[in-house]
């Protein structure tokens, strides 16, 4: 028997020249002190190139992932983070796409998310209990998001989630 854990690649950005910080709380918490630990492995990846998400659709297949993360920052072009999102959504329809960002500060509205048709959940505050949420659904079939800031916006997104 394999020990085999879920793995969510975490795409992480921060302002430029410095370090994605956000995204290591995300990766600190699910992997150290969640419900889900023990149990899920995250692996970030950067983009290669400041501000922009092209050339990364590789990086994250290599990964081998069960789920993807973007911390999108203010700074990053949005535009190339949605094309990386219909990029991973036609390697791999069932892998679920999930955007944590604050609102506004990060650009993320909700039309834009809905308009790509390939995120599943759009999480807005801090990510750290919704993406845990997530996890104890794609993991053991169970979960309410109801109250934890994160809205399903596609027909892959079949938790129960406020809108």
């Amino acid at each position: 028997m394999t020990n085999t854990k879920y793995t969510v690649v975490a795409v992480g950005t921060g302002d430029p020249g410095k370090l994605p910080v956000w995204v290591g709380y995300l990766k600190a918490y699910i992997e150290k002190a969640s419900t889900v630990k023990g149990r899920v492995v995250m692996p970030m990846v950067f983009p290669p190139k400041p501000g922009s998400f092209d050339g990364l659709l590789e990086t994250i297949k290599a990964a081998h992932p069960d789920m993807v993360t973007f911390t999108p920052h203010e700074d990053w072009n949005t535009e190339s983070m949605l094309t990386l999102c219909t990029q991973l959504k036609a390697w791999n329809a069932e892998l679920p796409v999930v955007i944590c960002g604050e609102n506004p500060r990060n650009r993320m509205q909700v039309e834009a998310a809905e308009k790509c048709g390939a995120i599943d959940y759009l999480v807005h505050g801090e990510p750290e209990k919704p993406v845990e949420r997530l996890l104890e659904y794609y993991l053991d079939g169970a979960g309410d998001l109801r109250g934890f800031n994160i809205m399903a916006l596609s027909a892959a997104g079949k938790v129960l989630a406020a809108r």
